[in-house]
C-alpha cells in the first residue's frame, strides 16, 4: 500500500475512509498506516476534527485505545457533536456528548449529554448487549452513566420516535459494566443516548465532530455510513415478507435467542411501531408491513 509521511495540515479538507475530514482549532493530521491520527490536541477543548456527512441517517466512527497506559490526567475528555437538518433548516447544531475522566479514585469515564440546541432537556438512555436491549432509562439529565473503560468508537443515528430524534451511541469491543447514575449497574457493550421530545424533527446528519481536551492524540481506524435497515426484515434477506415471521416472533419473545439465530441482523428492525422497544406492541405494525396494510 501507499506509505504516507507524517504531515501537518491546518484547516484543510482531506479524504479518508471515503469521507472528508477537516482539522479544528490547533489540531493536525498525521497519517499512521491505515489510520488517521489527530494530534496537537491541547486543553481548551477546541481542537479536533469535523467529518462531512452530506445529510445521512447514521454514522459510525472507530478509534484506537485512547488511554492504553492509563496515564491521561483527571478530567480529560472527548466531546462528540454534530450538525444537521433540524425542523427543515440545514446546518443546525444537534447536541453534544461528553466523555470525561473522573477525578476520583475510580477514574471512571462519565457520560453527559446536552441536546438543548434542539430544545430537549432530558435524554433517554438505552443499554444494549450483543444487539439486545437490556436497559431503558427515560427522563435522564445531568450525569448519565459511568463506565470503567473508554469506548472503541462512537456514532450517531436518527431514530423514528416522537416525530424524529437522534442519539449518540458509544460502543465497546467487549462487555463493560455501565453504572447508571442513581440507578443500577448493567452489563452491556453499547449505549444509545437519545434526545427526548425535540422541539422539531431531526431529519439528517451533515457534520460529525470530535473535540478533545488533555488527550494528546486520537487515531481513527474507521468511519462508515451504515446502510439503513429495512423495517420488518428480521431474517436479513433484503425483503419484508412472510419469511420474516419466525424471526419477528423470536425477536419479540426471546431477544437473546434471536441474536443467536440471526447474529448479523438488527433486532430493532422489529420495532414496527417506532417506540424504541421491541415488544408485543409491534405486532400490529409488523402485520401491516408484511401484508401491505
Amino acid at each position: 500500500g501507499i506509505e504516507h509521511p507524517d504531515v501537518t495540515i491546518g484547516a484543510v479538507l482531506i479524504e479518508m475512509f471515503g469521507l472528508f475530514h477537516r482539522t479544528l482549532g490547533a489540531a493536525r493530521f498525521d497519517f499512521q498506516g491505515a489510520g488517521l491520527t489527530i494530534s496537537n490536541l491541547g486543553s481548551s477543548g477546541d481542537d479536533g476534527l469535523s467529518i462531512d456527512l452530506d445529510d445521512v441517517e447514521a454514522v459510525g466512527i472507530t478509534w484506537d485505545d485512547i488511554d492504553p497506559d492509563a496515564t491521561l490526567p483527571d478530567l480529560a475528555y472527548l466531546a462528540i457533536g454534530s450538525k444537521g437538518v433540524f425542523g427543515g433548516t440545514p446546518d443546525q447544531p444537534l447536541g453534544t456528548l461528553w466523555m470525561t475522566l473522573t477525578d476520583d479514585e475510580e477514574r471512571d469515564l462519565e457520560f453527559t449529554a446536552d441536546y438543548s440546541p434542539v430544545g430537549s432537556t432530558t435524554q433517554r438512555l438505552l443499554i444494549f448487549d450483543d444487539g439486545v436491549l437490556v436497559g431503558d432509562f427515560p427522563g435522564q439529565s445531568g450525569a448519565l452513566a459511568r463506565v470503567p473503560a473508554w469506548p472503541s468508537g462512537c456514532g450517531q443515528e436518527l431514530v423514528d420516535i416522537g416525530g424524529g430524534t437522534a442519539g449518540f451511541w458509544p460502543e465497546w469491543p467487549d462487555d463493560v459494566t455501565i453504572q447508571i447514575v442513581d440507578g443500577p449497574a448493567i452489563v452491556g457493550d453499547r449505549m444509545a443516548i437519545l434526545a427526548e421530545d425535540p422541539a422539531a424533527p431531526i431529519e439528517a446528519l451533515s457534520t460529525f465532530e470530535i473535540r478533545a481536551a488533555d488527550i494528546p492524540s486520537i487515531t481513527l481506524t474507521g468511519a462508515e455510513l451504515p446502510a439503513p435497515g429495512l423495517l420488518g426484515d428480521l431474517n436479513c434477506d433484503g425483503a419484508v415478507d412472510f419469511f420474516d415471521i419466525d424471526g419477528f416472533v423470536l425477536a419479540v419473545t426471546d431477544p437473546a435467542g434471536y441474536a443467536a439465530v440471526y447474529p448479523d441482523c438488527d433486532i430493532m428492525l422489529a420495532d414496527c411501531n417506532g417506540d424504541g422497544v421491541v415488544d408485543f406492541f409491534d405486532i400490529d405494525g409488523f402485520v401491516a408491513i408484511i401484508t401491505g396494510g
